[in-house]
């Protein structure tokens, strides 16, 4: 599935691409990484094999499929989203953000909870970016002077992360981000999905290493039929309560 190569790509986990069906039976070492570093908890092994192989199970709710179209692994969040979807008994409202998932009856308190944790997501993105490429700076100073890596590594102990990272468009999907909206079961689901543009590559700080470019966070609101980008949270989410209200 496309969000196991997206966190490979950035976190340098080994999921390797299935020409034919993915076999637990044949590669039970590939879906104990995968259940351990990708899926989030409550995902069985008969269902990660189905969602491997590009079928949704057809136990699956909208809310947990929307959990990984919005990017949520055991140990992050790319994408936050909130997803209206309907089910028999009406409208609910699903907001995703990793540790603090949400299910709401009412649109209000659905955009003004997302709005808060997607906007202070936003601001520790950019500070972890930050501490990131303070880091890079001091380490290839450091570097420029003679010191040797190694130790420079030992001194400093582990490097910054990005917990809260916003992930890229999918290329393969129809939309920018995923293909949730064309599954049959999400009915007249409306949703709003945080999108980070891809920046062009940064050039080598020293050796190898290179910095990170400023975040530039988009947010698209979607549904079957569209897909229109804001640069703007305030701006998507009152698109998101105009579609969202018919």
């Amino acid at each position: 599935m496309r969000f196991a190569f997206v966190l490979a790509a950035l976190f340098g986990l080994t999921v390797p691409a299935h020409a034919e069906d993915f076999s637990p039976k044949r590669q039970q070492s590939e879906i104990s990484q995968l259940r351990d570093f990708i899926y989030p908890p409550g995902y069985s092994d008969a269902a990660i094999v189905e969602l491997e192989n590009g079928r949704i199970p057809a136990d699956i709710s909208v809310p947990e499929f929307a959990r990984l179209h919005c990017g949520e692994s055991r140990t992050i969040v790319f994408s936050p989203c909130i997803i209206r979807s309907r089910d028999s008994k009406g409208f609910d409202y699903f907001v995703i953000i990793h540790g603090a998932n949400k299910h709401f009856h009412d649109m209000a308190a659905a955009t003004q909870y997302f709005n808060e944790r997607m906007s202070e997501h936003v601001r520790l993105y950019g500070d972890e970016v930050a501490a990131l490429n303070d880091f890079v700076d001091d380490f290839c100073g450091q570097i420029a002077k003679g010191t040797e890596a190694a130790e420079i590594l030992r001194a400093k102990g582990a490097r910054p992360r990005l917990s809260h990272a916003v992930a890229p468009p999918d290329p393969d999907a129809k939309y920018p981000f995923s293909n949730l909206f064309q599954w049959e079961k999400c009915r007249e689901c409306v949703g709003l999905v945080a999108v980070s543009q891809r920046e062009e590559e940064q050039a080598i700080a020293c050796g190898r290493v290179r910095k990170i470019a400023t975040p530039h966070v988009n947010f698209f609101v979607v549904d079957k039929n569209s897909s229109k980008g804001h640069g703007a949270l305030e701006a998507a989410l009152v698109e998101f309560q105009q579609r969202a209200a018919h």
